[in-house]
């Protein structure tokens, strides 16, 4: 999980709204053999709450920048004091402070007072020190020209550490023993270095790092195996090499790279700048701003397009978990096709929203600024003055959800499948699919993103088998199922599900009821299950996706299926 985030577009040269990605197709299946059933389940679990255990301390102004160190949450912005939200107690802060992970309590013991906006913060590799930059030209009464390094201790200037730039610092990233910097300047200490650059984190020195930007750097971020940094803001060229407002250069050197992504969008009314990056995998995670907004993902190795969820306003910060991309922004209500305010949720793999994680976030401008993904709470810092009606303005400190979910069919398993019609009883558990063929999901075709491609047929079936165990303390089960264009689905040989299908009897040419297009093909609905159909031990998911026209383009399935106990 990512343990710091960086800074956003402030309000003076903010881009245009928008927000968010993916156009997939959708599915969903059932049951493999016997022998995959009895596999082991998928680990419980740990999705982020939608709202705040509790309103603690409350900043008097716009959050910008968090970043995370154990139980350490540092924030940075334009606030001038925080106030307990339970007993009214208001303790003054200039722009930067210290509150708990775990428990949302300011430190009295750590404070600094810096003269100007806060945008972007990190924690050194030692954990000594806590880099700041923004617009800033003072720091504790000494000159500090936009980037300065506190100590951990207690906020007192850190002795021997000089570094200044001429112009705002929007991006702040410690790696591999350098503090690399993003935003507006033209020189670093004197000395002309272009929107980035790099200086040592243990004095400030400045280092050879020079990429040379045409414009604003607001977001960088290391690549996963941390030779490169991946940059993105507003800027068209890198050392004079085209790359439309995201690139990779060298770590040591800031020479480009051959990876040249395409740009996210291409309007020029409204060009798609990048606020922030996440590097993760063979992924790279962009917060777009643009028509729309969105988060796109790129591919790390090759630079394509994975796949976009767009929505109605800038999406500003992104973070991930182990299988969540998370966006904040000012967008809503509109967001991949559903409600979503300001913070939302979708699928690494594909970008499918997450039917679960909607948060409601007031002020749809500026809305969140910064997300941070921890193992214990996801960190929002922006300039809403309410999340999930706690009244807990500016920084929410979400906590992962208690441990009580399991799921026992995840999306991208195995299945048994057939594309054409089987007999009778053909979705009941004692069916004989050993010569049925078998493939991950996505199952179908036209979309190019499946993993499992399949002839062109109006009717596909497959079967899933999973296992529960101590099925008697089950209290709630939900399939959520990715289907292109309709499904009828049953468990345990039960029809359970009818999904964009017509009632009455169903044949093998039985058309879905409207076609399925744009968001709603990567959209996961999703459906309670009926606890008492649950067996202990092996249980068996069917499915059966029909297209609306024998002239459909494509056809996707997926599918999970979670419990709570």
């Amino acid at each position: 999980m990512r343990a710091r985030r960086l800074t956003r577009p402030g309000e003076d040269r903010a881009p245009g709204r928008r927000l968010l990605t993916t156009c997939r197709s959708g599915l969903l299946l059932v049951v493999v053999s016997v022998l995959v059933a009895l596999l082991p389940a998928a680990p419980a679990l740990a999705d982020y709450a939608s709202r705040p255990v509790r309103a603690t301390w409350v900043p008097n102004a716009a959050v910008y920048a968090v970043a995370v160190q154990g139980d350490s949450v540092y924030l940075g912005g334009d606030f001038t004091s925080l106030r307990d939200a339970r007993t009214g107690e208001t303790v003054a802060r200039a722009r930067v402070a210290r509150i708990s992970l775990s428990t949302g309590e300011l430190d009295r013991g750590w404070a600094a007072n810096v003269n100007n906006t806060v945008r972007s913060m990190a924690v050194a590799g030692d954990g000594t020190k806590v880099f700041a930059g923004g617009s800033f030209t003072s720091v504790n009464g000494q000159a500090r020209g936009r980037v300065v390094a506190l100590t951990t201790g207690s906020g007192a200037l850190a002795a021997g550490w000089n570094a200044s730039a001429n112009d705002t610092v929007r991006s702040v990233v410690v790696h591999r023993g350098m503090v690399y910097l993003g935003g507006f300047f033209t020189s670093i200490s004197g000395v002309s270095r272009q929107r980035a650059a790099a200086v040592s984190e243990a004095n400030g020195a400045l280092s050879g790092f020079d990429p040379r930007a045409d414009s604003a750097v607001w977001a960088i971020t290391p690549s996963v195996d941390g030779d490169t940094m991946m940059l993105g803001g507003r800027f068209t060229t890198l050392r004079g090499v085209a790359r439309g407002f995201l690139g990779s250069v060298d770590a040591a050197s800031g020479a480009v790279t051959s990876w040249a992504p395409p740009r996210a969008c291409t309007s020029t009314s409204q060009p798609c700048f990048v606020l922030d990056l996440v590097a993760r995998d063979d992924s790279v995670y962009a917060a777009v701003a643009g028509p729309g907004g969105r988060v796109t993902a790129f591919s790390a190795s090759t630079g394509a397009i994975r796949w976009q969820r767009t929505g109605d306003g800038d999406v500003q910060s992104v973070a991930v978990d182990d299988r969540l991309v998370y966006a904040g922004g000012h967008f809503g209500p509109g967001y991949g096709g559903a409600t979503r305010y300001n913070l939302a949720a979708v699928a690494q793999t594909n970008g499918a929203l997450d039917p679960d994680f909607a948060p409601v976030v007031s002020n749809l401008y500026p809305g969140v600024w910064d997300l941070v993904a921890t193992p214990s709470h996801l960190v929002a810092g922006g300039g809403f003055t309410d999340i999930g009606g706690t009244g807990q303005s500016r920084i929410a400190l979400l906590p992962v959800i208690a441990d009580t979910t399991e799921r026992v069919l995840a999306r991208g398993s195995t299945w048994r499948y057939s594309t054409t019609a089987p007999p009778a009883g053909w979705a009941a558990s004692g069916f004989d699919d050993s010569g049925w063929a078998s493939g991950a999901t996505e199952i179908g075709y036209g979309d190019g993103d499946e993993a499992t491609d399949v002839p062109r047929v109006f009717t596909l079936y497959a079967r899933r088998a999973f296992t529960i165990t101590s099925a008697g303390a089950v209290t709630g089960a939900t399939l959520r199922l990715l289907r292109d264009d309709g499904a009828v689905v049953y468990l345990n040989g039960t029809e359970v599900v009818r999904s964009n299908m017509p009632a009455g009897d169903v044949t093998p040419t039985t058309a879905a009821s409207t076609t399925v297009a744009d968001a709603a093909e990567s959209t996961y609905y999703s459906f309670a299950l009926p606890t008492g159909l649950l067996r202990e031990g092996t249980n068996l998911l069917a499915v059966e996706v029909h297209q609306q026209s024998v002239s459909s383009s494509d056809l996707s399935l997926d599918a999970e299926v979670v419990v709570t106990r």
